[in-house]
């Protein structure tokens, strides 16, 4: 990913991040600015301003936060699965076969001695599979 890339995704990210902190701080819990006025706004445009002038020195804190994100993403993907494969598909597979259901309904012929089959390929190249 190129640098300019980058500075517009941390510009990005943080102004995004900014404003979410300012609609909680500010607008929700009241913890800022009690009221809100035009002065006030204007304070807040002026800090989101210099967020953004102060983008390129951030690249590294927004490149962390990917990366740790990331390995939460992975961890969190591979507990659903295996949640998802020990709670919801062993029980079904496991009644399934207290039942006698073949998933699968293939049966094996045991007087073949292999199911390999030979390929001959096609001198017409459109009817070739």
């Amino acid at each position: 990913m190129s640098m300019n890339k980058k500075i517009v995704n941390t510009a990005v990210f943080f102004t995004i991040l900014y404003w979410l902190f300012t609609y909680v701080l500010v607008f929700k819990k009241g913890l800022i600015f009690k009221e809100l006025t035009a002065v006030n706004i204007a304070i807040m445009i002026a800090l989101n301003l210099l967020l953004i002038g102060l983008t390129k020195f951030l690249v590294p804190a927004f490149e962390l936060i990917l990366k740790i994100t990331g390995k939460i993403g992975t961890l969190i993907f591979a507990l659903i699965t295996t949640l998802v494969f020990i709670f919801v598909l062993t029980p079904i597979a496991f009644f399934k076969r207290l039942r006698g259901q073949q998933l699968l309904k293939y049966k094996f012929e045991k007087d073949q001695t292999t199911y390999f089959e030979e390929w001959e390929s096609s001198p017409d190249i459109e009817k070739q599979y």
